[in-house]
């Protein structure tokens, strides 16, 4: 199968670029006995299109883009069986965007967004409009990180970010879902010659809060990592 990728990038000012693209997939279906189907190969189409950003401003890259991918033939379950199915049509579409800025050697600050409407676009046992399993609406992340340039104080690091993600639906039709978290984590490390030694925290404020997890389709979460703290050594060849 011929599965044509194209793409087009074009510079309309300086450190500003417009882009497009558009792909097609094509890939086999593993264990079609176990799921009790003759497997056909899943396709896919996606669009892209957006802005980049290459310092138009001193310190800022970054990317927004818009998206949409289709796939048919997902495997999904047929519900209140033991069966599965390749009938319908899955599709996820959305915004993204991703920045950095540093307005000096020193500081790093991060933001990204994404929003994805991610649903069952066709299907003969699914009602078409629920949302795909685990895909939050919203989820996004914003980050700072300090580097110290000389005095006492030369070659540490300190850090701080926040992780945010919205409702998630745990089963397809839509039964059940488990709400958003948002998680904060922290690090700081020292630069010695070829030697990198650094502490990180997960989850600092020790949310309580669950993740989607798979096992035969069911609405089944596990706890999200608790507080913990990480220590790591480093050396630069």
């Amino acid at each position: 199968k011929v599965t044509p990728r194209i793409g087009i990038t074009a510079e309309v000012t300086n450190g500003v670029s417009l882009f497009a693209g558009y792909a097609e997939g094509f890939q086999g279906v593993v264990g079609g006995a176990f799921y009790g189907i003759t497997p056909k190969p899943e396709t896919s189409q996606a669009w892209e299109g957006g802005i980049k950003l290459a310092q138009p401003v001193p310190g800022l890259t970054g990317t927004i883009a818009l998206y949409r991918i289709t796939r048919q033939n997902v495997v999904t379950s047929i519900p209140n069986t033991f069966f599965y199915s390749q009938a319908g049509e899955q599709r996820a579409q959305g915004l993204e965007m991703d920045f950095v800025y540093e307005p000096s050697r020193s500081l790093s600050l991060l933001a990204n967004y994404a929003f994805t409407d991610a649903e069952v676009t066709e299907d003969t046992t699914i009602p078409v409009g629920s949302r795909l399993r685990a895909v939050p609406r919203h989820s996004g992340r914003i980050a700072a990180r300090y580097r110290f340039i000389g005095g006492q104080l030369d070659g540490f690091s300190i850090g701080a970010g926040v992780t945010a993600v919205s409702r998630r639906q745990l089963t397809l039709p839509n039964s059940a879902s488990v709400g958003g978290m948002a998680l904060v984590d922290a690090q700081i490390s020292k630069q010695i010659g070829p030697i990198r030694i650094g502490l990180s925290a997960v989850n600092l404020l020790g949310e309580d809060a669950f993740e989607p997890y798979q096992y035969l389709g069911g609405a089944y979460v596990i706890p999200t990592q608790p507080r913990s703290v990480f220590a790591t050594i480093g050396y630069q060849f």
